[in-house]
């Protein structure tokens, strides 16, 4: 007959086990989603504009310059193919983008996770065109400029099937382990 004690101590070591698998899960599936990142960044141009202040001045005045900005960056890009030629173009049109109040830039960046209509993308570093306006103290607006995500139609559908191949669902690893 098992004894209470025994129960508890069979429990113990199965409550870590279970933990210790799942840290050497999470870590793998970590490891994995930055080799995915990475892979992803070198292909991704964005788009990050920075207001003056928190106003609500500022917040209009950055919408402003985030419609005229794409507005003159759909032309420039429509019919680019890789990254490689968005910096070059980029680079050749930053006098596009400034004025005596905006600062324009190509640089590496953090970016948050931001999830799309039927893809995710990772947070991370990635190349942006960055626009500061004034002091640049306020919230800031940005969006994936290459390929054309910050062009989605108005349902938020993408215009291709670009990151098809890197769909990346995330899920508790712990529950799929346990409940599959």
């Amino acid at each position: 007959m098992i004894k209470l004690k025994e129960l508890k101590q069979a429990f113990i070591i199965g409550a870590l086990m279970t933990f210790l698998f799942a840290t050497y899960k999470a870590a793998a599936d970590y490891t994995e989603l930055n080799s995915i990142q990475a892979d992803i960044s070198e292909q991704l141009v964005r788009l990050h504009i920075i207001s003056h202040d928190e106003s609500t001045l500022a917040t209009k005045e950055k919408m402003q310059i985030k419609t005229e900005t794409l507005e003159k960056l759909r032309p420039l890009l429509e019919n680019v193919e890789i990254s490689s030629e968005v910096y070059e173009i980029l680079q050749a049109n930053l006098h596009l983008f400034e004025t005596e109040n905006i600062t324009a830039t190509i640089e590496t960046r953090y970016f948050p996770f931001i999830r799309y209509a039927n893809f995710r993308l990772p947070e991370g570093y990635y190349t942006a065109l960055v626009l500061e306006i004034g002091e640049a103290n306020g919230s800031n607006w940005w969006c994936v400029l290459f390929p054309t995500l910050c062009f989605l139609d108005q349902a938020g559908k993408l215009e291709n099937d670009y990151f098809e191949e890197y769909e990346i669902i995330f899920r508790l690893k712990i529950w799929d382990l346990l409940w599959q």
